[in-house]
C-alpha cells in the first residue's frame, strides 16, 4: 500500500495469529497479543494471580491462556446488566437478554479454564473481598467514565502484590476520553506510590468507520511499601461532585507531590 494514500485499510494486512477485540476489523499490533506480552516481559516464569475488571466476551483471558505465563488464578468481574444505567447499552447490547447472553457465552470459556467470572460491579466484587486479598496483576478496563474509571485505579492499585502491576486500557482512546482524564488524575494524586510507569500504544479500525485511530495501555508498579492515599477512593463512592473533587485535588497536589 502507498504510505501516503493508505486509505481504505487492506484488511488483509490484520494479524491472524489471535482473536480481535469484538468491535474491531483491524489492529495494529494485536491488542491481546499486546497485553500478553506486557505482562510476560514483566513476570516471566513467576506464578501470578490475575483479575480483570471489565471481561466483555472473555477474550483476554483465551489470550494469556495461550502463552507460556504461570496463571494460578484469573478472577473476571463484569456486571452485564444491560439495562438503561448501563453505559454499554446500545453500545454491546441492547437489552439485558442480550447481555446476559453475553455473559453466558463468557462464563463458558471461564469455565473451560476452572475460573470464575463474577457479575458484580467492580465496586460490589471489592466489598466481597477480603482486605488482605491481593492480585500479581490488576486489568482496569471497566466502566469507562470518568469517576468509576479514578476510582477503580486509586482503589485496586491498593491491592496489587509485591512486584505486580495495574494494567489500564483506553488511554487516548477519542472513543473513552474520561478514560484519559482519569488516568492522568490518578497519577498526579498517587505519583508517590508508582515505582514505574510504562505504555503500549494500538492502530486499530472499528466496525462501521472508514479510518483508525490509537489506544494506549498504561501499566503501573507500585513501590514496595506505599502509603495508602485512602480520600480518593472515599471520596468516589460517596458521590461527591468532581467539581469539589477537582478542587480539592488542585489544593492537595503540591503537597502529595513532596512526599519521598
Amino acid at each position: 500500500m502507498d504510505d501516503l494514500w493508505n486509505l481504505p485499510i487492506k484488511l488483509l494486512d490484520i494479524s491472524k495469529s489471535e482473536d480481535l477485540y469484538p468491535n474491531h476489523i483491524y489492529e495494529k499490533p494485536g491488542r491481546y497479543q499486546t497485553m500478553r506480552s506486557i505482562v510476560a516481559k514483566h513476570f516471566g516464569t513467576r506464578p501470578i494471580k490475575i483479575l480483570e475488571i471489565g471481561v466483555f466476551r472473555a477474550g483476554l483471558i483465551k489470550a494469556m491462556y495461550n502463552s507460556e505465563l504461570k496463571i494460578t488464578t484469573y478472577e473476571g468481574v463484569d456486571p452485564y446488566m444491560g439495562n438503561e444505567s448501563d453505559p454499554y447499552t446500545g453500545a454491546y447490547w441492547n437489552d439485558s437478554n442480550e447481555s446476559n447472553g453475553v455473559y453466558l457465552s463468557s462464563k463458558a470459556i471461564f469455565d473451560k479454564y476452572s475460573q470464575p467470572l463474577h457479575r458484580k460491579t467492580s465496586t460490589e466484587f471489592h466489598k466481597t473481598l477480603p482486605g488482605h486479598d491481593k492480585y500479581d496483576l490488576i486489568v482496569v478496563d471497566g466502566d469507562h467514565t470518568y469517576r468509576q474509571a479514578l476510582w477503580d485505579m486509586a482503589t485496586w492499585f491498593y491491592r496489587i502484590e509485591k512486584g505486580g502491576m495495574m494494567i489500564v486500557d483506553d488511554y487516548a482512546n477519542s472513543d473513552t476520553p474520561q478514560v484519559t482524564k482519569a488516568v492522568t488524575d490518578f497519577i498526579r494524586l498517587h505519583r508517590p506510590n508508582i515505582k514505574r510507569m510504562g505504555y503500549r500504544s494500538i492502530e486499530f479500525l472499528n466496525r462501521g468507520k472508514e479510518i483508525p485511530t490509537a489506544l494506549t495501555f498504561v501499566y503501573f508498579e507500585p513501590k514496595d511499601e506505599i502509603k495508602r492515599i485512602e480520600f480518593v477512593s472515599e471520596a468516589l463512592s460517596k458521590n461527591i461532585s468532581l467539581r469539589l473533587l477537582r478542587r480539592v485535588f488542585k489544593v492537595l497536589k503540591p503537597f502529595l507531590e513532596k512526599l519521598p
